[in-house]
């Protein structure tokens, strides 16, 4: 029994989804750990500037947690991120009014529509004020 674990355990680090006589496959606790886990969307814009901006689509049902930016030099910048059901369909926003971010950043942990489910991000910007460098965004969500 010993020998089995401990070739169970090498066959997980190794990821190979074996079976071995009496013991679950590695997947099977993947969907249990991933149920729980989060996920970081991060979009790194060079010279941002009024538009939108593509992001990923989520293959799983997620909540949204936070939502953290910044801008290296420049004013402000102000933005939203859609949730979109279709490529080239405006979306829903995510927040119930445009997020203005400074070089000292923002957080957020509050949302209006705060559920990504199975749909594409959108990053839509409506307003750049002094040359911004960079502009970052991390969007950080749990698996339903």
């Amino acid at each position: 029994m010993i020998k089995r674990i401990i070739l169970y355990i090498k066959n997980i680090f190794c990821h190979k989804s074996i079976k071995i006589s009496g013991l679950y496959p590695k997947n099977h606790y993947d969907r249990i750990v991933e149920k729980n886990m989060t996920r970081q969307y991060s979009w790194l814009i060079g010279a941002p500037i009024v538009g939108g901006i593509p992001g990923p689509k989520n293959i799983q049902d997620q909540v949204i947690l936070s939502l953290d930016a910044y801008i290296t030099s420049g004013t402000s910048l102000k933005f939203n991120i859609e949730k979109r059901t279709a490529i080239g369909v405006a979306g829903t926003d995510i927040l119930s009014s445009e997020v203005v971010v400074t070089t000292s950043g923002v957080s957020i942990n509050n949302f209006d529509s705060g559920d990504i489910d199975g749909e594409w991000l959108w990053v839509d910007i409506s307003e750049v004020t002094g040359n911004p460098v960079y502009f970052e965004i991390t969007l950080t969500t749990r698996i339903k």
